[in-house]
């Protein structure tokens, strides 16, 4: 009996300590996957025709995300925080002001875009509002947020 119950305790304690393991590395799209600073380093423009390729990104800025959903982003100079949603493949980012002015000109201060990772590439495609003609934004992780928590 007393074999039984440490053997149950034994199976108890692995399930708890693989419950606890890091999620960071999964290929599924999670909150804690996007976690750090990222810097736009690449864009992607196409003309319609197909031809588009990734370019050296002019005005570069970056985006940091914070486990407690919010973030902070130097692409506006007059608003540069909010909070944002993960869900699958797809990033919307809330900015806590009502209008973004340059170079976008949205009107709620929200972003929505299809996003692709890897543990050092983070991809946006806007959704909302869509580039008509085809375009994209690669970020790399420049630094990974140890106090995500705040």
């Amino acid at each position: 009996m007393e074999r039984i119950l440490k053997l149950s305790v034994i199976i108890v304690y692995a399930i708890l300590l693989k419950s606890c393991s890091d999620d960071d590395d999964n290929a599924t799209i999670n909150g804690s996957s996007i976690l750090g600073t990222w810097q736009l380093t690449e864009s992607y423009m196409d003309t319609g025709d197909g031809t588009g390729d990734w370019e050296t990104a002019e005005g570069i800025y970056t985006y940091t995300f914070l486990k407690n959903g919010t973030f902070t982003s130097s692409q506006f100079s007059k608003c540069d925080t909010g909070t944002y949603v993960l869900n699958e493949n797809q990033l919307t980012l809330n900015y806590a002001c009502d209008t973004l002015d340059e170079p976008l000109k949205i009107a709620d201060g929200k972003l929505v875009a299809k996003i692709k990772y890897n543990e050092s590439i983070l991809e946006l495609t806007p959704i909302e509002p869509a580039c008509v003609e085809g375009c994209g934004y690669r970020f790399e992780k420049t630094l990974i947020t140890t106090n995500g928590d705040k």
